[in-house]
């Protein structure tokens, strides 16, 4: 998300997606489920799946380019970019393609990048070309061919599978295939097993690798109940509409048998699948109006028992009843290994709270930069710089009125202009981030009210009243750690001297 490139890809992905209709691409398990279980084939045909080896890093630039051009007359109706622009744009987002390690810049030679938003859109406008393309000049009747990005389920002669795969793999050296055949007429795909019947209908069933550990959300997991609970629902939902080859008590067993794993309470997982089953029976709905209120969804970390009671002052408060409250989980998995990306050096990273201490006193400057801290601190220095001047300024009217003016800068100029010290701008440390720069302004204040430091009150007057008991709580916490910290270091030193003394003696 910090890309350069990641909006502009953004803009990109979102025309694209708007343009590109591709009739072989199915958007769920779900719609492939209740289209496989529709369909029949004759007698002397297979199932197979094709399966696109690295297919994001192996997308082709000049099948990107024939894709757009073909296609053109879809995309030029969602924007007013015109084609040679819209493809120097594409090229341009896929070349610049890089990222950082160990201080090292590398750039992506081949394909798209993992995790841009143009990827996936990419990917689909070139596998629709290469299926259309092998389609047409295949003499072989293809019954059924449908793909989710780079999986495809194919139904073809039982005699010419290694003919269409051969095609495949022929249509550019990038884009090769592995096969999987089906065995005993079952075929996974997906997160279903395809079932082929004696009557050359389809079945399936719900499907989970063997490898598989079958963990989901444990149900005492730190996870507000609603959020288990749904997960638990949607897992009772996928195996009743996935597996349409199994009896209602096949199914419940299955629910039973995961969820059990996973310490969801037998009471709970009889309910769901109560609840499931009404559903099912129950007559649609009328759609809601289009005149009713828009829901405005904000998100707040999940802390036990604060979040809950956030989350009901919102549901019952009239003022707020278009806003709904979802929670989110800092301990996430990412936080628990070590990242295996390289780290951005300190002064490079943006969007960042810091702080700089002084060099001849305990003193601290907190401050806050949407920009390089690098640059930032280029700021600072180009006002120490000019203090170092005015000091030289013979005229003292001159220099009084010119210090003036850098103490209303910053309190760092202020200490400095006042004291005569200098701040340490070449260890400058990162206290808080943040990619949404509209919380910085509130990260600023909170970390100048919880740190000592030489900031102006009116730093801390933008903050609303609501958090002053908050602070106050943080700063109590904040001494009695340090106080804790003075203590254990004085019974270490006083330890040591005693043993020190005990081994003279």
């Amino acid at each position: 998300m910090t890309a350069p490139t990641y909006e502009l890809s953004k803009f990109l992905s979102n025309i694209l997606q708007q343009s590109v209709n591709n009739t072989y691409s199915i958007r769920n398990s779900e719609e492939f489920c209740e289209f496989i279980n529709s369909s029949t084939v004759g007698p002397g045909y297979a199932m197979v799946s094709f399966d696109v080896v690295s297919l994001f890093t192996n997308i082709p630039l000049e099948l990107v380019r024939k894709g757009i051009l073909n296609q053109w007359n879809n995309i030029k109706e969602h924007t007013n970019i015109n084609l040679d622009l819209f493809l120097e744009i594409v090229v341009f987002v896929i070349e610049a393609s890089y990222f950082v390690f160990q201080q090292k810049h590398y750039q992506q030679i081949s394909g798209t990048a993992m995790g841009n938003p143009l990827s996936p859109v990419l990917a689909e406008i070139v596998t629709g070309e290469l299926i259309d393309a092998v389609l047409s000049k295949l003499g072989v009747h293809i019954p059924i061919l449908k793909k989710f990005v780079d999986d495809f389920f194919i139904v073809i002669p039982a005699n010419e599978v290694d003919t269409v795969l051969g095609a495949f793999n022929d249509y550019h050296p990038k884009l090769q295939f592995t096969v999987e055949y089906e065995v005993d007429g079952r075929l996974p795909f997906l997160d279903m097993v395809v079932v082929r019947n004696e009557d050359q209908s389809f079945s399936t069933d719900w499907f989970m690798k063997p490898i598989a550990s079958g963990r989901i959300l444990n149900y005492f997991s730190l996870h507000p109940k609603h959020l288990k609970i749904n997960v638990a629902y949607n897992f009772v939902k996928k195996v009743n509409t996935l597996s349409t080859i199994k009896t209602e008590q096949q199914k419940k067993e299955t629910v039973m048998r995961l969820l059990k794993l996973n310490d969801y309470p037998v009471s709970l997982i009889n309910r769901l699948i109560n609840r499931h089953n009404e559903r099912r029976t129950r007559t649609p709905t009328q759609p809601e109006n289009d005149d009713q209120q828009i829901k405005i969804y904000k998100s707040i970390p999940y802390i036990v028992g604060l979040s809950q009671q956030i989350t009901q002052y919102f549901k019952r408060s009239n003022e707020f009843d278009n806003i709904n409250i979802v929670h989110y989980n800092n301990n996430t998995v990412g936080s628990l290994y070590r990242a295996m990306k390289g780290r951005t050096d300190t002064y490079q990273r943006n969007n960042v709270i810091y702080c700089i201490g002084c060099q001849q006193c305990d003193a601290k400057y907190v401050g806050m930069t949407t920009n390089k801290l690098q640059t930032r601190m280029y700021g600072h220095k180009s006002d120490v710089n000019l203090l170092d001047k005015v000091t030289k300024i013979e005229n003292t009217s001159d220099r009084l009125h010119k210090l003036s003016g850098l103490k209303e800068r910053t309190a760092m100029m202020n200490h400095c202009v006042s004291t005569g010290h200098r701040f340490d701008l070449q260890n400058a440390s990162i206290l808080d981030h943040s990619l949404k720069t509209n919380r910085l302004p509130i990260l600023e204040v909170c970390h100048i009210m919880t740190t000592q430091n030489i900031n102006k009150r009116t730093d801390v007057e933008g903050l609303h009243t609501c958090y002053t008991g908050i602070m106050h709580t943080l700063n109590r916490l904040s001494h009695r750690n340090r106080q804790n910290r003075n203590d254990l270091d004085t019974n270490t030193i006083e330890t040591d001297e005693a043993r020190m003394n005990q081994n003279d003696e």
